[in-house]
């Protein structure tokens, strides 16, 4: 890495075998606009907490974070920045019910999905008659990714109910996982978030009560 005075384009920096080069005042501006982003994304999260709030679904986390499985290591600078960010929900009327809302930002850490673009997702896991899920911790902040993990997944805006009893590689505590998800990209504003994922979603977890995303 070779680092110049000035504004000329003196800063090289290598990825594998992809080399390239930024102004000062370019690098500055690449690391405001991330910090732009993570805002507007802590806002999605803010906007998911208080529409799924009206419903009393609230949170379920041992703490109040958005995002987990990073790295402060020089070693592993691609994990400096979060794959995907989320909340995880529960509400007393529905006990045996974990629900969730994620922010899939980039692919899979391990390569078990790609994806062509971020997507808001959100869904719920139900669990075996009798058995409450407890407070989601590290150990299952990963189940915040599993829209990005079926089979057949649809990210336009769709339910589908995924039957984890015949994934044989992962035993899993909950017997139905039922994700939705839509690009991040098309969503404008809360009115948005409200009608193309956590209406729908509220609206498949009770569906004898009135609609949401209208």
């Amino acid at each position: 890495m070779g680092l110049a005075g000035g504004n000329s384009r003196g800063m090289g920096f290598r990825e594998g075998d992809v080399e390239m080069n930024a102004t000062g005042t370019e690098l500055q501006k690449f690391v405001r606009q991330v910090r732009t982003l993570s805002t507007q994304l802590a806002s999605v999260l803010v906007s998911a907490d208080e529409l799924m709030g009206e419903r009393k679904w609230d949170m379920s986390m041992a703490q109040n974070i958005a995002f987990a499985s990073m790295s402060t290591s020089l070693k592993w600078p691609r994990y400096w920045y979060p794959n995907e960010v989320f909340r995880f929900y529960q509400c007393a009327d529905r006990a045996d019910r974990l629900a969730f809302v994620s922010i899939l930002l980039d692919d899979d850490r391990d390569e078990d999905y790609v994806l062509q673009q971020p997507l808001l997702t959100a869904g719920w896991f139900d669990f075996p008659e009798g058995v409450q899920p407890a407070p989601v911790t590290s150990a299952t902040y990963w189940w915040a990714r599993f829209h990005g993990y079926v089979p057949d997944r649809r990210d336009d805006g769709q339910v589908v109910t995924t039957d984890v009893s015949n994934w044989k590689d992962v035993s899993y505590p909950f017997t139905h996982a039922h994700t939705l998800g839509v690009p991040l990209a098309e969503l404008t504003g809360a009115g948005d978030i409200k009608t193309r994922i956590i209406g729908p979603l509220l609206d498949a977890m009770h569906p004898a009560e009135a609609p949401v995303s209208r």
